[in-house]
């Protein structure tokens, strides 16, 4: 992360947005992004600016709401579940079989991490919430957020 971002500055890059799709990269993200642009200044490129984004964070309330009538359980077990499963059902429909679906979550997660991870902590399946109920039509509400209000955020943050 951190080298290609440098690299794309030196060679004349100066608005990037870095979208992450994937929840366990946050951090490695962050850092990467972080190193890039000490780097990049370093350099006495001035007028470059990054924007780090998780896909995830652009969904309307509405659209949650519309998703979970009974609360959305949260990002944080959104791993194979209903989001992510309706998304693959809108783009690649041929990669899912809901007849596989799994259905030993939720997980249940304390407010800490303990490390080696006990045996059980994660269900089986890596499935940390429900997929039933997924369908490309959810998918589509997704995206139709995850675009525009990702487009509108760009926009706003570079003058486009």
């Amino acid at each position: 992360m951190r080298d290609v971002i440098h690299d794309l500055a030196l060679h004349g890059v100066k608005r990037l947005a870095v979208v992450n799709g994937h929840f366990e990269n946050s951090w490695p993200v962050v850092e990467g992004v972080d190193l890039a642009v000490r780097e990049i200044r370093r350099d006495r490129i001035e007028d470059f600016v990054v924007l780090r984004l998780e896909y995830w964070d652009f969904v309307r309330r509405e659209t949650l709401d519309r998703l979970f009538p009974e609360g959305f359980p949260g990002t944080d077990l959104e791993h194979a579940s209903l989001l992510e499963t309706s998304l693959m059902l809108l783009f690649r429909p041929e990669l899912v079989d809901m007849s596989k679906v799994p259905s030993d979550g939720p997980a249940k997660f304390p407010t800490y991490d303990r490390h080696p991870v006990p045996p059980g902590f994660v269900p089986a399946s890596g499935v940390l919430a429900r997929a039933q109920g997924a369908t490309a039509e959810k998918g589509k509400w997704l995206f139709d957020d995850h675009v525009e209000l990702i487009t509108r955020a760009v926009r706003s943050e570079f003058g486009v």
